[in-house]
């Protein structure tokens, strides 16, 4: 297991906007560049705390929350009234468009999360030619693809990227945010997710986004460019050193429909709500703020 972030805040902001972009979208394709373990035990720690834990036993006080598609997902992998099993991201777009007949694409590193998925895709139902297992980097598989993809088969892919460093490069020098912008140009819907650790790595990130959107010569407005970022307000305490996983993070989505930003931006003024009365160690406030953008 690759993967030591799960259950964390970054992963609620990740799969709750994801499984309702999903259950909306009904692509026919779905590609993950990163897609880590399908699977894990579920144990506590004080970032799991602030993350799966809090949220599972406080969504209840949110109507929304409550009927959320991650919510009610999540409550099937309960025991006893206990969440024991995390569901990661590839076991959740299995779930949810199996019924649809979808095939996948996994891409990741590391043999023991890829391993996960082979296992859940025999529990979900599906058959073995609708997912395709890439073992090595999934930024130069999933451009690949591209280079020969149609428009009309774009149309109907739904591709989440989620990279450790979004503006880290393969061998071939091609990084996840570019893959983003080519993703975007030729008509798929995407979802790219980043995280940052303080104010100046918030800024940073959008200013190089910015570069690189000026290098490619890419619209933003062009290809429905949304952004939907939450951030600890722990982040503006100076010498504040526990860290949940992140202290901010953020999903850039494009070529989706109204309908999926307006689920996005619900969702996520929904969590700052439910985030108003949670703790970090040290008795600090866990409370966190949504913001979103149009690009």
């Amino acid at each position: 297991m690759a993967n030591v972030h799960y259950g964390e805040i970054g992963d609620i902001w990740k799969h709750l906007p994801l499984t309702e972009i999903l259950s909306i979208e009904c692509p026919f394709r779905y590609w993950e560049s990163h897609a880590g373990s399908s699977h894990y035990a579920l144990t506590h720690s004080p970032e799991r705390d602030y993350g799966i834990f809090y949220f599972a036993q406080a969504a209840s006080q949110s109507k929304l929350l409550t009927h959320a598609v991650y919510t009610q997902l999540l409550k099937g992998y309960e025991r006893n009234g206990l969440l024991r099993l995390y569901p990661g991201s590839p076991l959740l777009a299995m779930t949810l468009l199996q019924p649809h007949h979808a095939t996948f694409l996994f891409c990741d590193t590391d043999p023991q999360s890829l391993a996960t998925i082979s296992d859940d895709r025999a529990r979900v139902g599906l058959p073995e030619d609708a997912v395709q297992i890439v073992q090595g980097d999934g930024v130069g598989a999933l451009a690949h693809i591209l280079a020969s993809a149609s428009p009309e088969r774009m149309s109907n892919t739904f591709a989440h990227l989620d990279p450790y460093q979004p503006f880290a490069a393969n061998a071939e020098g091609i990084t996840s945010v570019d893959l983003f912008c080519e993703m975007s140009r030729r008509g798929g819907k995407a979802m790219l997710w980043y995280g940052f650790d303080s104010k100046g790595g918030q800024e940073h990130f959008h200013q190089q986004l910015q570069h690189i959107f000026h290098t490619h010569t890419f619209h933003p407005t062009a290809y429905r460019l949304w952004y939907g970022e939450v951030t600890l307000n722990a982040i503006h305490t100076p010498g504040y050193r526990f860290n949940p996983g992140v202290m901010g993070c953020g999903i850039i989505l494009s070529n989706v429909s109204n309908s999926s930003l307006t689920a996005c931006k619900h969702l996520g003024e929904a969590l700052e709500t439910l985030y108003v009365s949670a703790t970090l160690p040290h008795q600090q406030s866990g409370a966190l703020t949504f913001r979103e953008r149009l690009l």
